[in-house]
């Protein structure tokens, strides 16, 4: 029992370890947001680009002045 409560604390420690060296590069949230934003545009970009989409595409991601 002991031997898995000592493997327990080292796993702990090594995960706070590996945490606080990783936190130096962990992206601040203006930067995760813009790069979201511009993935969730590609996406968008590339549904306009499947012929199968298209029709999904004109009904939801289209304004008309006329409905």
């Amino acid at each position: 029992m002991r031997r898995l409560q000592d493997f327990d604390e080292y796993v702990k420690q090594k995960f706070e370890r590996e945490k606080s060296r990783l936190a130096k590069y962990r992206a601040d949230d203006g930067f995760m947001q813009t790069f979201l934003l511009i993935g969730v545009n590609a996406a968008v970009l590339l549904m306009w680009r499947v012929k199968s989409l298209q029709p999904f595409m004109w009904r939801w991601f289209t304004n008309s002045f006329a409905s």
